[in-house]
């Protein structure tokens, strides 16, 4: 019933860490496995914030997957070809999991220009 409902392609993506030649490090991501979703806006909001002179807008949104998807709040998510992408803020597993049923509530926010 509830994987009929899952009609997106998602990609997580991995992070990894590499040495910038400075001493410090610099981050990449990496596409890892695909997964079946469905994605759901939070009641339309963005969050406006002001970080190092750059105003960003953060659109808030759920993904809904399956509860075998291995996902958590270092990765991050991608749809449509990595045309757009969502950093994994938190992964919610309704009390039904413990049974090997259910589902994920992905909770993640994509920045807008």
């Amino acid at each position: 019933m509830f994987t009929g409902l899952l009609d997106t392609t998602f990609t997580i993506q991995n992070r990894t860490l590499s040495a910038d030649g400075y001493g410090g490090r610099s981050s990449s991501y990496a596409n890892g496995n695909t997964f079946q979703g469905r994605l759901s806006e939070i009641s339309g909001r963005t969050t406006e914030a002001i970080r190092l002179n750059r105003e960003d807008n953060l659109r808030t949104y759920v993904i809904y997957a399956n509860h075998d998807v291995a996902v958590d709040e270092t990765k991050r998510v991608t749809m449509d070809s990595g045309s757009r992408v969502f950093e994994v803020v938190g992964v919610r597993k309704p009390s039904n999991l413990a049974f090997g049923i259910g589902h994920l509530e992905i909770s993640v926010g994509e920045k807008n220009a």
